[in-house]
């Protein structure tokens, strides 16, 4: 997807923004195999004990806690529109038994926090799905200190690995991203991260490629949890709703492509890999 895309996307904000993946059992699973060095460990060479660090959508806080153990016993705020997630991230924190961490409800768009309030902000998997990327950018650096780090990291789809191919599970991940964009989401934003943070005031950036959310579904185990993390999805009636009052599919279809995502899962030369992109922004200095 090219600039005047993205940038049009952008400009179109006013759609009802989605988290098209739910909360169902399979999809909580799989956010909560995401950890810190995996997801987050592209910024760790920049953390320090003592920082205070923001991760924006914080799910069910698998990622934040392992932030918080690497800057203890600096402060780490975890947010998430979600209420289930937080208090699942709160009841994790509780069993790990961390002080330095909380969790609470928080929209990107307008962070509950002062200026230049912390030295790292942190948010994976989150951006892909807004409507205006740039104003939730823009508000990330309004609370970072002179000098603090934004680090973002998200799923190309773009450059998405999927094995062995079969008709219907293309026309799935096509249906897929149709309805993350018609909620305001683009699935191709991630290569253009460098730019974002520019436009949204950093002054210098850094890409990489990571693991991130995505990463590569390689075992039976893995490759049938995201076929179930998928037939949820499409089961969903806020998904389902949108396919059929758009005439992208009816209900028949649908359930024929969950059909072939199972069994597609239970194959055992199954594979998939989304690699994610990565960037680091550094706020300007205090003059």
């Amino acid at each position: 997807m090219g600039d005047d895309a993205l940038q049009d996307r952008d400009s179109h904000s006013d759609r009802q923004e989605a988290y098209v993946h739910g909360y169902g059992s399979a999809a909580h699973q799989m956010m909560e195999r995401r950890i810190a060095p995996t997801s987050a460990g592209f910024l760790f060479p920049y953390l320090r004990p003592g920082m205070r660090l923001l991760d924006c959508g914080c799910g069910p806080g698998s990622v934040t806690i392992g932030l918080a153990e690497v800057v203890a016993p600096g402060e780490v705020v975890g947010i998430d529109t979600s209420q289930v997630q937080i208090d699942r991230a709160r009841a994790l924190a509780h069993e790990r038994g961390l002080s330095n961490v909380r969790f609470e409800v928080g929209d990107v768009y307008q962070l509950g926090f002062p200026d230049a309030s912390f030295d790292i902000v942190f948010t994976q998997a989150l951006l892909m799905h807004l409507g205006d990327r740039l104003a939730a950018l823009r508000e990330m650096e309004r609370v970072l200190k002179p000098g603090g780090i934004a680090g973002l990291s998200d799923n190309d789809h773009g450059v998405m690995c999927w094995e062995p191919q079969a008709p219907l599970l293309k026309d799935a991940h096509a249906l897929w991203v149709r309805v993350v964009q018609h909620h305001g989401g683009v699935q191709y934003y991630a290569r253009h991260q460098r730019r974002l943070l520019l436009d949204a005031g950093f002054v210098r950036t850094e890409g990489h490629i990571t693991a991130g959310s995505g990463g590569a579904f390689g075992t039976l185990e893995d490759t049938r949890l995201l076929a179930a993390v998928l037939r949820e999805q499409f089961r969903e009636p806020s998904f389902v709703e949108v396919v059929v009052n758009q005439g992208w599919a009816d209900a028949a279809i649908l359930e024929t492509m969950i059909e072939e995502l199972h069994a597609w899962g239970e194959r055992p030369d199954a594979f998939v890999a989304t690699p994610a992109i990565a960037t680091v922004g550094w706020k300007e200095e205090a003059t």
